[in-house]
């Protein structure tokens, strides 16, 4: 059975915005691939398999395969972005969906480092976070993940805490607005 994949946050949070766009990623499917200590080699290659690629990241990376994203967010744990994960055997570890779990944010535009780095304890400059870095950092008591792309940023945030923190974003975006305006 399906069950339809609705987003915790309405649309009209995301109405101009500024100088950084934000956006919600629909229909999020995130599998989290978990490794038993001594089956590391074994679940790394059964992830790269399942995300298309020729070998797992590693912790803090991510890789695009030919069918999903991998991002590495510890040592023995995996995110599988946009495919499904059948079951690990059970002396390898375990598969988790977590596709409802969390809400995938979008952010685009120049800025979009500065109005993270108002609310995130990461050092974003590209020099030690550029594209296809992965960290997962506290946020008000959330733990939020992020994704560095080559064109934007993913924020992976709790479906509980998503509409409190999405709103920090886009009052940070209006003041980054504002002072663009202002010059």
């Amino acid at each position: 059975m399906n069950i339809k994949r609705q987003s915790a946050l309405p649309d009209s949070m995301f109405a101009d915005l500024g100088p950084v766009t934000l956006a919600p990623v629909p229909d999020l499917l995130l599998f989290q691939l978990a490794a038993w200590p001594g089956a590391l080699a074994a679940v790394a290659e059964r992830a790269a398999s399942l995300a298309g690629c020729a070998a797992a990241p590693a912790p803090g990376q991510a890789v695009t395969g030919a069918a999903a994203v991998l991002l590495r967010i510890a040592p023995l744990r995996w995110w599988l972005v946009g495919a499904d994960a059948p079951a690990l055997p059970v002396e390898q570890g375990v598969a988790l969906d977590l596709s409802h779990a969390f809400t995938c944010i979008r952010l685009a535009g120049e800025a979009s480092a500065d109005v993270l780095n108002r609310h995130l304890s990461l050092d974003l400059r590209p020099a030690q976070f550029g594209p296809g870095r992965v960290a997962t950092t506290n946020w008000h008591g959330s733990a939020v993940t992020v994704w560095r792309r080559e064109d934007d940023w993913r924020l992976f945030i709790p479906r509980s805490s998503a509409r409190d923190l999405v709103g920090m974003l886009v009052l940070s975006n209006g003041e980054w607005r504002q002072a663009a305006d202002d010059r």
